[in-house]
């Protein structure tokens, strides 16, 4: 019986548990908006990065056919990316217009609204969605991600 007095409790309290399980409730708290802001930015980087290289396409495809690219076809060089970047990331569309003069690229789902770029027969990139506000400067910065267009 003197043996079982005498012997020293070992382990965690309850207390000390619930106070350890707050502690990284609090930094779960702390850390999964920043976790989200970083997603939706990384998701926006990629789909601007994609509009650059297809714009850099329609450059190269303008300088090879002599300065007039015509129409965008489906088959072509151009109709050929697009295909290797459709749904990437997965929220992003590139379309051909129905004139076939311009490609209508867009991210849904990601930003509070959609984010429209466009790409003409000159590699010219213009942003159509989030409209741009009459004589605003500087970038733009939706749900905590900063738009390069």
């Amino acid at each position: 019986m003197k043996n079982l007095m005498s012997r020293k409790k070992k382990g965690f309290t309850l207390v000390e548990l619930l106070v350890v399980v707050a502690i990284i409730a609090i930094l779960m708290l702390l850390a999964i908006p920043k976790f989200t802001s970083q997603t939706k930015g990384a998701t926006v980087r990629t789909f601007e990065g994609n509009v650059r290289t297809l714009a850099s396409q329609v450059v190269q495809e303008v300088a090879a056919s002599g300065g007039n690219i015509g129409e965008f076809k489906d088959d072509g060089n151009i109709g050929e990316f697009l295909k290797t970047i459709k749904n990437k990331p997965n929220s992003a569309t590139y379309d051909i217009a129905s004139d076939k003069k311009s490609i209508t690229c867009k991210l849904t789902g990601v930003l509070s609204e959609d984010y429209v770029l466009e790409v003409d027969g000159s590699g010219q990139i213009t942003r159509k969605q989030p409209a741009v506000a009459a004589g605003a400067t500087g970038s733009t910065v939706i749900d905590g991600v900063k738009l390069s267009f």
